[in-house]
């Protein structure tokens, strides 16, 4: 765990570790199985945060009852990619650098079918945070380019 501040094995002085012993070797294996047995193959949680060899935050990965999320960051916390899904929709976001606090970013994305129509989708791309141009199409249907007026 990133937050396990206790030293690592290779940290500790030979002289100030001691011999195992079998009694406590035993109950080591009890509780090792134990925890096998509560987790069985898989572990369940709403968010995840990965973390690089320094501790910094690199990927979070997210989920709810209105879908889920996987962002990778830049060293300093920039939100460079997000792939998210939900409530009937995909999307891929990629981000570069801006000065403004909206980052400039392109969007694919792919959006279920609503009353009736086909399914939507497109590129997108997105200037500090507005829509500024785009290709698009609804199922059997012609493409649509499009871009902001000025």
């Amino acid at each position: 765990m990133s937050d396990d501040k206790r030293l690592r094995p290779q940290d500790v002085p030979a002289e100030a570790v001691e011999p195992l012993s079998l009694e406590s070797f035993a109950r080591l294996q009890i509780e090792v199985t134990r925890l096998r047995r509560q987790i069985e193959g898989e572990m369940r949680t709403r968010g995840v945060v990965v973390v690089d060899r320094d501790g910094v935050e690199r990927i979070r990965l997210s989920a709810d009852e209105g879908g889920c999320r996987v962002a990778l960051l830049a060293p300093d916390g920039f939100e460079r990619l997000a792939l998210e899904e939900g409530d009937g929709h995909g999307a891929l976001h990629i981000a570069g650098r801006s000065e403004r606090t909206d980052p400039t970013r392109v969007d694919v994305f792919a959006v279920d079918p609503e009353d009736e129509q086909g399914v939507y989708v497109g590129i997108e791309l997105v200037d500090g945070g507005n829509s500024v141009a785009g290709f698009t199409t609804i199922e059997s249907r012609a493409p649509r380019t499009w871009t902001a007026r000025p």
